[in-house]
């Protein structure tokens, strides 16, 4: 439950910022390190960003189900908010979002969204406003790392064939790594009004 509706217009463009860091490895983890454990296990990650929640998905064999876990709870738990790593990455979110324009699809959704929701973040990119990008910094992605990414608000699925007992001990282990409580209260919590608008 981190989506882009808690962002502010400030910060707008840090939870999917966020997710891409996240998919990339931890501050104790360094990124080629956290490749080769992923390739070591055949997993990859895959990133879904959203106005509501965000998700991160791992594809493994059963037998690393765990492996994944603490792999993925880490990643989490401890960002690398290295300032010259945010800065090297600005480009490809910032590519990412031009690409995100240029489809149909997204396109005319993110307008909807934004005449439906006008007076409102959930009227706003899922993706983060474009203009933005540049100016986030280390501070604004903890801030909202530390309001959202918390324990009540998230979840671990784990399907398909897996030792039941293997995934619970690992759940139990990484869970004890992530903040049990939010660092202030995330805004826009209110429920978002609809405006009626006719589209031509």
């Amino acid at each position: 439950k981190a989506g882009s509706r808690y962002e502010t217009i400030e910060s707008s463009g840090a939870s999917h910022f966020l997710l891409y860091m996240i998919s990339k490895g931890s501050k104790g983890r360094a990124r080629k390190d956290f490749q080769k454990s992923l390739d070591e296990i055949g997993a990859h990650v895959e990133i879904t960003t959203g106005r509501e929640i965000v998700g991160l998905t791992l594809k493994v064999n059963s037998a690393d189900a765990g492996k994944a876990i603490e792999l993925l709870s880490d990643a989490i738990a401890n960002p690398d908010f290295n300032e010259n790593q945010i800065e090297a990455d600005k480009e490809f979110v910032h590519r990412r979002i031009l690409d995100v324009s240029r489809d149909q699809y997204e396109h005319t959704k993110e307008a909807l969204f934004y005449t439906s929701f006008r007076e409102h973040m959930v009227g706003q990119s899922e993706y983060g406003i474009r203009d933005n990008i540049p100016s986030l910094n280390a501070k604004q992605l903890e801030e909202f790392h530390a309001q959202n990414f918390v324990g009540p608000r998230i979840i671990f699925v784990v399907s398909g064939s897996f030792d039941e007992g293997q995934v619970n001990s690992a759940t139990q282990k990484s869970g004890t790594a992530v903040a049990s409580e939010a660092r202030g209260v995330a805004p826009n919590s209110e429920k978002p009004v609809f405006t009626p608008v006719v589209m031509n």
